[in-house]
């Protein structure tokens, strides 16, 4: 007869008195909310069967916040840290699993007492391709049938967790990865992504302006910062609908100039004719 499947979780872990930097620096941005974060991450992944957390479940993820008792932003941004300086394994959190090598070494003898052996690295799925087929949509008001981009799509597997702790996926985190390349500072991306979710009929039209003014933006940057001006972040752009900007010439400045294929575009897509 089989013999019962061994669990791989633990009842404890070691607390070593001496920290690295890592620790050092995540208590001088956060305190004492981004100390216990650290630890009770390391609890919740100690007591997870593999040692390795999703937080694309939006209840896993609530679970952690809980936890650590603080607000969702707090916690990603002291995940961010942990993933950015080693802590945690920062390919399996870009997509959305907690995985700290440095756990399963320190419990290696707990492993080594059981003859079993320890767990091992999980291996990120290979992307699944996202069909619009079967996906439930609603008509943009006074386009010619135009469907918008769901804020979902369940068949993908990348997500992004905002700022405010939400669930950005689907064609919404395509679309704004899209937005994030063509924009081109890498300023506040959490934040900005809780800003495209606020973006209420994103439409394939409406997502290729946004996309042509980004790179726009992107090209007049240059300008702005050699001005001694402070360049528009994402978040703020987004939310007050720069794509809607005309750009005018202002004297002594050079102005941008569109290039007959962008000129053609824009044209269309202020008569609704993509």
């Amino acid at each position: 007869m089989a013999g019962r499947k061994q669990k791989l979780t633990v009842d404890y872990f070691p607390h070593f008195v001496n920290h690295g930097k890592t620790l050092f620096v995540i208590e001088q941005l956060h305190g004492n909310d981004g100390y216990a974060i650290l630890f009770k991450t390391l609890e919740v992944l100690s007591s997870t069967d593999g040692h390795s957390y999703s937080i694309s479940d939006p209840e896993n993820w609530l679970y952690l916040c809980a936890r650590c008792k603080t607000t969702p932003e707090i916690v990603k941004s002291v995940l961010d840290l942990m993933a950015k300086m080693g802590t945690i394994d920062a390919e399996l959190y870009e997509k959305n699993v907690i995985w700290c090598d440095h756990l399963i070494e320190n419990l290696s003898p707990v492993y080594e007492k059981r003859v079993s052996e320890k767990p091992k690295k999980p291996i990120p799925a290979p992307e699944i391709p996202i069909s619009d087929t079967g996906n439930t949509q609603s008509k943009v008001k006074g386009s010619k049938g135009e469907k918008d981009i769901p804020d979902s799509d369940e068949s993908g597997i990348d997500f992004y967790i905002t700022k405010k702790g939400k669930k950005l996926n689907g064609k919404r985190f395509e679309t704004f990865m899209q937005f994030w390349e063509a924009f081109n500072y890498k300023k506040g991306k959490a934040a900005a992504a809780d800003a495209w979710l606020k973006i209420p009929e994103l439409t394939k039209t409406l997502v290729e302006q946004i996309i042509l003014a980004a790179k726009n933006e992107a090209a007049l940057r240059s300008e702005v910062i050699e001005k001694g001006s402070t360049p528009k972040w994402p978040e703020g752009w987004i939310t007050d609908k720069r794509w809607e900007d005309e750009y005018e010439a202002v004297p002594g400045e050079k102005k941008f100039v569109f290039t007959e294929e962008q000129e053609a575009h824009m044209e269309k897509l202020k008569n609704g004719n993509l």
